[in-house]
C-alpha cells in the first residue's frame, strides 16, 4: 500500500549512538534518533535513549539470559501523533543457544510508556507492547574475511499490542518473519 500520500517510502531512521563496555558484560549506550516520513505521513519525531545490557554469559554460560532496559525521551515531535513528547521505557532479555555452527535466540521485550509516549483516545496508555521471537543465525564462513564476519539471520516474531497500539494498527495481535544478512567487523 502506498498510503494516501501515494508515495510508498513511509519512513526513514537517522542515528547516532556510542556505547561503552564496562567489566563483567555491561554496556552502556546512548542513541539520538531523527524518524523521518519521506511520503510526509507524519511529522520528524527527535528522541534521545539510553541502553544498559549485561551479557551475562561469562557468569551463566549456556544460561545466559542477556538483560537489558532502554530509557528513550521525545525531544521534538510525538511519534504517536499525540499533544506531548513522550518517555518510553522497554525492558527485554536475549537468551541463546549455540547449535554447532548456528545460534538460536529467544529474545522477550516489553515496551511502556512512563509518560505520554503511547497517547491515545482514552488518553496515555502504559502497556505499549509484548514480543517473543525465535531467531536462526548461520554465518557464512567459518573465519572471518577482510570483509568481516558474515551472516544470515531468519525468524519470527509474536506482537501482542497495547489498546492504543490496537487502535492504530488494527489487530492486538501479529506474526512478524524476517530473513537478512548481518555484517560484523
Amino acid at each position: 500500500s502506498v498510503g494516501s500520500s501515494g508515495k510508498l517510502w513511509y519512513e526513514s531512521d537517522f542515528y547516532a549512538g556510542a556505547s561503552l563496555g564496562f567489566g563483567k558484560g555491561t554496556t552502556v549506550g546512548v542513541t539520538y534518533t531523527a524518524y523521518t516520513s519521506p511520503n510526509g505521513l507524519f511529522g520528524t519525531v527527535k528522541e534521545i535513549s539510553f541502553k544498559l545490557a549485561v551479557d551475562d554469559s561469562g557468569f551463566l554460560g549456556k544460561a545466559a539470559v542477556k538483560p537489558y532496559m532502554v530509557l528513550a525521551q521525545e525531544l521534538d515531535g510525538q511519534a504517536d501523533g499525540g499533544a506531548n513528547e513522550g518517555t518510553y521505557l522497554e525492558v527485554g532479555i536475549g537468551p541463546g543457544y549455540s547449535l554447532s555452527r548456528m545460534t538460536l535466540t529467544a529474545p522477550m521485550k516489553v515496551g511502556l510508556s512512563l509518560s505520554d509516549y503511547y497517547e491515545g483516545a482514552a488518553g496515555d496508555e502504559t502497556f505499549g507492547f509484548f514480543s517473543v521471537a525465535g531467531v536462526l543465525t548461520a554465518p557464512f564462513t567459518s573465519a572471518p574475511t577482510r570483509f568481516g564476519s558474515w551472516n544470515i539471520h531468519g525468524g519470527v516474531e509474536f506482537l501482542m499490542l497495547g489498546d492504543r497500539n490496537e487502535a492504530v494498527f488494527g489487530d492486538s495481535s501479529h506474526v512478524i518473519g524476517s530473513i537478512g544478512i548481518g555484517l560484523s567487523y
